[in-house]
C-alpha cells in the first residue's frame, strides 16, 4: 500500500513538473494555462493604445478590452456543405495555414449534422512563447501566420470539408478582460455557495454586478459611471 501511494505521488509530481514555470516567483502550474496567461497580452495591447492619447487609440483599447485578441483564439468557419454527422465538442480538426503548414484545432462546441457554420479553437501549446500562432481578434498588430488560410479543406472525423472564412474578422476570442467582470454575477453571486464575501461587498457598495466593467468603459469613452456610491466622472 505504501509503495502504491509513493508511486502515485511520484507520477503526480512528474506530471506537474512537465508544465512551464511562470513569472519571477517561478510558480509551477498543475495544468496547461498558457492560453489563460496570454490575457496579459491583451492588457499590454490596451496600454499601448491608451498611451497614444488619441480618440482612435481609446477606441482601439475599448475594442481589445471587449473582444480580445490573444486568449482562447477561435476561428468562425463556414463550411461549403453541412456536416454529415454530429460533431462533438473537443473533436480534433486540422487544416492548413497560408504557407500550407498543418494547423491543429478542436471543435469549440457540439454541432448537429447539417450545420455548416462551426467554431474551431486553435490548439494551445505548453510553452508560453509559442502557445498559439493565430492572434487576431481586435488587435491592431495581429499575428495571422498560424491561422487557417481563408479557403481550403478542414479534416473532420476522417472527412474533408471545403470552407471559407475571412482571416481578419472571423478569428475571434473566447476569453476577454471584459468577460471577467461581465460574468461576475453568474460566477461570484449566483453560483453554488455564493456570493463571494469580497465580491458581495463591492456589489452592495456600487449597486452593479459588473462594476469593474463599468469603471473601465467609462474611462475609455470619457463618460461618468452610474453607481449607487463611488461614482467617477472621466469626461
Amino acid at each position: 500500500m505504501k509503495f502504491t501511494v509513493l508511486a502515485l505521488s511520484l507520477i503526480a509530481s512528474t506530471a506537474c513538473a512537465s508544465f512551464e514555470k511562470i513569472g519571477p516567483l517561478v510558480y509551477e502550474p498543475r495544468s496547461l494555462v498558457t492560453d489563460h496567461n496570454a490575457i496579459d497580452l491583451d492588457q499590454r495591447a490596451i496600454e499601448i493604445e491608451v498611451a497614444k492619447l488619441t480618440s482612435d487609440g481609446f477606441q482601439n483599447a475599448k475594442e481589445i478590452y471587449q473582444e480580445g485578441g490573444n486568449s482562447k483564439s477561435l476561428a468562425s468557419i463556414k463550411l461549403s456543405s453541412g456536416l454529415t454527422s454530429q460533431l462533438t465538442k473537443g473533436t480534433v480538426i486540422t487544416g492548413e495555414d497560408p504557407s500550407d503548414e498543418l494547423v491543429n484545432g478542436k471543435s469549440y462546441s457540439t454541432y448537429a449534422a447539417g450545420i455548416s457554420e462551426i467554431i474551431v479553437q486553435y490548439d494551445t501549446l505548453a510553452t508560453q512563447g509559442n502557445y498559439v500562432n493565430c492572434q487576431v481578434g481586435k488587435l491592431t498588430d495581429p499575428n495571422k501566420d498560424g491561422c487557417f488560410k481563408e479557403s481550403g479543406n478542414l479534416s473532420i472525423n476522417g472527412r474533408f470539408y471545403p470552407y471559407t472564412y475571412d482571416v481578419s474578422i472571423d478569428n475571434i476570442n473566447g476569453r476577454t478582460i471584459q468577460g471577467f467582470s461581465a460574468s461576475a454575477e453568474d460566477k461570484m453571486h449566483k453560483c453554488a455557495n455564493c456570493p463571494y464575501d469580497e465580491y458581495d461587498k463591492y456589489y452592495k457598495y456600487y449597486g452593479k454586478f459588473d462594476y469593474a466593467n463599468q469603471w473601465v468603459l467609462a474611462a475609455l469613452v470619457g463618460s461618468s459611471t452610474d453607481f449607487k456610491n463611488g461614482n467617477a466622472d472621466f469626461g
